[in-house]
C-alpha cells in the first residue's frame, strides 16, 4: 500500500508481531527527503523531512537517528553509529548526547523497537495503538489515520482551549500519547510498553552567583553555535530586533545570512539590518503577506491537530524566498524562557503613576496550580473561556483543570522543585509542546530548521538560574555584552534604547526624557509602536483571510463543536457576534476553536 501522507512533513512506523518483510539492511546518508525502510515487522515511511532520517542496519539491530544528535560538541552521525559499536546500552547512549534529536533502534532479534528523546523532546512524537501494531508519528495527523481509538480526549481539549498547549503527555486524543522528554520507551511486539529517563532536571545543585552565570552564558553560548554549525551548509538566521536572534548571530562560528519579515520595513527590519551590517552578514527583507494562512490554512492545521495553535506556523509559503539564501536556517527560540524569565508570574512597576519598562517578581500564593491558571501568560486570555462553557459545567471543568496542572507541579517537585522552579517546570517540561513551536515546524515544510537555545549546557544552566536572575534578562544582556560590545549598542527594537542597557537602566532614561520633555520641551525617544512590529496582530491577519474567515461564520452551527457537552453554542454564538460586530477581540479564541473543529471533525 502506497504510503500517503497525512501533514506536509514527518515520520510514521508501523510496528507489530508479524514478520511482514525480509530483514534487510540499510545505510542510508539522509539525502533522501522521502522514502520508506522495512524490515522484519517494522515500516517506516517518511516524507519532506529535512533533515531526512539516516538508517544504519547492524548485524541484530537498526539505528534511526532523526534532526541532529550531537556527540562531542559536533553534529556527527558517524560517531554516534560507532557508539553503538561499543556498546548496546541504548540508555547510556542516549545520555551522552547533545542537540535535538529523536533516536530509534530496533532490535530484530527481540522484536523491540527503543525510542530515545531528547531534554526538550524537540521533535515532536506521537504512540497510539492498533489491534495489531504500534503507530508511532511526528504528527497527531498522522495517527489518527491509522489508530483504533478516533475518541477525543476532552480533558486535553481543554487544557488546549485555556491553555492554548497541553501538559505533560496527553493528547486531544486518547490512547495516543506524545513521547516525554529525556526518555527511552520501549515498544515490544506483544503489546508491552516501558518508559524510563536517562536523565532529568536537577534542582538541587547549587544555586550560581550572578558573575558565575555571565561567565557561563559567555561561554555556553558560543559553544552551542559550534556545535550547531559543525556541518557543512549555507545558514540562514531569522532575525529580529530583540536579543535572542542577536544572541545567535553575536555567538556564531561561521557567517549567516540574515533574514527579516514584517508587513513592510520598518524599525524591526531597521534594526535587524543594522546589527546584521555592523556583523558584516548579508541580510534581506522578506516581506510578510497580512493573509499569510489563507493559502495554507490546512496545512498549518494539519501540522498542529490542535496540540498547538495553527496560526503559529508564522513561516509557511516562504520557500520560494528563503531556499536560495540557506540550507539550514536558525531561530532564536528559547533563549527568552531559558535567560530573560519571559513566563515567570510578574508585574510591572509603575513609577510616578507611568509604567516602567522593567517588571518585579509577583509572590507566588499558596494555591500554585490555581494561580498559573488565573496568571500565566500564555493563557487564553484576550476572551473569557468560561463564557462559552455551560454553567452545569463549570465547576467541573475548574476542577479537572486545576488537577491537571497540580499533575505536573508535583513531578517537578518530585524533581527538587521549589517556588518559581515549580513553575517554570511548566513550561520547561516538553519544552516544544510550547505554543511557539509551529514556527520551527513551519520552516520544515522546506527546510532545515535549527534553535541553538536547545543544548545541555545552556539548558543545565537555565535550571540552576534563580527567578530573580532570570527576571529582566539582566544577566543575559551582560552576557552578550560580553561576547560583543559593540553590536549591544545597537538598540534594541522592542524599546528603542541600546540593547546593552538592563531594562532598569532604560526605565531610568525613560524617565528622565519624560521630565525633560515635559518641562523643557525637549524631544524624547518614542516606544515603538503595533506598526514597529513583524506580524501583525492576530485579528487582523484572521480578517485579511477570506477562506479562514468562511469557517469562522460557520462555527457557531459546527456540528464537531457542538458535540462537546460541556461548550455552551449559544453562547459562542453571541461571542462571535461580539467579534463580528467589533465590540471585543475574540481572534485569539477563535483560531482555537478553528483548531479543536478540524480535530473533532477528522475523527
Amino acid at each position: 500500500m502506497k504510503y500517503k501522507a497525512a501533514s506536509p512533513w514527518g515520520f510514521r512506523i508501523e510496528f507489530g508481531n508479524q514478520r511482514e518483510h525480509e530483514n534487510s539492511l540499510a545505510h542510508s546518508t539522509g539525502h533522501r527527503i522521502t522514502g520508506e525502510f522495512k524490515t522484519g515487522s517494522l515500516s517506516m515511511f517518511w516524507h519532506n523531512m529535512h533533515p531526512a532520517p539516516r538508517i544504519k542496519s547492524f548485524e541484530t539491530f537498526d539505528v534511526i537517528l532523526f534532526g541532529h544528535p550531537a556527540i562531542d560538541t559536533r553534529l556527527s552521525d558517524l560517531n554516534i553509529f560507532a557508539l553503538f559499536e561499543q556498546t548496546t546500552d541504548f540508555k547510556k547512549i542516549s545520555a551522552q548526547l547533545n542537540g535535538s534529536f529523536l533516536i530509534m533502534k530496533h532490535d530484530r532479534i527481540e522484536n523491540v523497537l527503543s525510542i530515545a528523546t531528547d531534554r526538550f523532546s524537540s521533535l515532536p512524537a506521537y504512540v497510539g495503538k492498533t489491534q495489531k501494531k504500534w503507530i508511532v508519528a511526528s504528527s497527531l495527523a498522522e495517527i489518527q489515520m491509522l489508530t483504533d481509538s478516533q475518541t477525543v480526549d476532552e480533558s486535553g481539549l481543554l487544557q488546549f482551549l485555556f491553555l492554548r498547549r497541553l501538559l505533560g503527555e496527553q493528547t486531544t486524543l486518547k490512547n495516543v500519547d506524545y513521547l516525554r522528554s529525556a526518555h527511552v520507551l520501549q515498544l515490544h511486539s506483544d503489546g508491552e510498553r516501558k518508559s524510563s529517563s536517562y536523565w532529568q532536571p536537577n534542582y538541587g545543585k547549587k544555586n550560581l552567583s550572578d558573575t558565575e552565570v555571565v561567565e557561563k552564558l559567555t561561554t555556553y553560548l558560543p559553544e552551542a553555535l559550534r556545535l550547531y554549525q559543525s556541518d557543512e551548509q549555507k545558514f540562514g538566521l531569522l532575525m529580529s530586533g530583540g536579543l535572542d536572534s542577536r544572541a545567535i548571530l553575536l555567538s556564531r562560528k561561521k557567517d549567516f545570512h540574515c533574514l527579516t519579515t514584517c508587513l513592510r520595513e520598518n524599525n524591526e527590519s531597521d534594526v535587524a539590518r543594522a546589527v546584521s551590517e555592523h556583523e558584516g552578514q548579508p541580510w534581506s527583507f522578506v516581506k510578510r503577506p497580512v493573509d499569510l494562512l489563507n493559502n495554507h490554512f490546512e496545512t498549518a492545521l494539519s501540522l498542529t491537530s490542535a496540540q498547538q495553535v495553527y496560526n503559529e506556523c508564522q513561516f509557511l509559503g516562504y520557500e520560494e524566498a528563503l531556499k536560495d539564501k540557506a540550507t539550514s536556517v536558525f531561530i532564536g527560540l528559547g533563549f527568552d524562557i531559558f535567560f530573560g524569565g519571559l513566563y515567570l508570574p510578574q508585574e510591572n512597576v509603575r513609577i510616578f503613576g507611568r509604567q516602567a519598562i522593567h517588571n518585579k517578581l509577583s509572590p507566588l500564593l499558596n494555591d500554585l496550580p490555581q494561580m498559573y491558571l488565573d496568571n500565566v501568560s500564555y493563557r487564553l486570555k484576550q476572551s473569557d473561556v468560561y463564557s462559552i462553557i455551560r454553567p452545569s459545567h463549570k465547576r467541573f471543568v475548574r476542577a479537572k483543570l486545576k488537577e491537571d496542572v497540580g499533575e505536573i507541579m508535583d513531578r517537578g517537585k518530585t524533581l527538587g522543585g521549589e517556588g518559581y522552579s515549580v513553575w517554570e517546570y511548566m513550561h520547561l517540561h516538553n519544552l516544544s509542546r510550547h505554543y511557539s513551536f509551529p514556527m520551527m515546524h513551519s520552516v520544515r515544510t522546506y527546510l532545515d530548521c535549527r534553535a541553538p537555545a536547545l543544548e545541555n549546557s545552556l539548558f543545565d544552566l537555565a535550571l540552576r538560574m534563580t527567578a530573580e536572575q532570570k527576571l529582566n534578562g539582566t544577566l543575559y544582556q551582560k552576557a552578550l555584552s560580553k561576547i560583543n560590545r559593540s553590536a549591544m549598542n545597537i538598540r534594541n527594537a522592542n524599546t528603542n534604547y541600546p540593547a546593552r542597557y538592563s531594562l532598569k537602566q532604560q526605565t531610568a532614561l525613560k524617565t528622565i526624557q519624560f521630565t525633560s520633555h515635559r518641562v523643557l520641551g525637549t524631544a524624547r525617544r518614542l516606544s515603538p509602536g503595533r506598526q514597529d512590529r513583524s506580524w501583525p496582530s492576530v485579528r487582523q491577519h484572521l480578517e485579511s483571510c477570506p477562506r479562514i474567515m468562511d469557517r469562522v461564520r460557520a462555527l457557531g452551527s459546527s456540528e464537531a463543536l457542538s458535540s462537546l457537552d460541556w461548550l455552551d453554542m449559544d453562547a459562542l454564538s453571541r461571542t462571535l457576534a461580539q467579534h463580528q460586530a467589533g465590540t471585543h477581540d475574540h481572534a485569539v479564541l477563535i483560531n482555537v476553536l478553528l483548531s479543536i473543529e478540524d480535530l473533532i471533525s477528522r475523527t
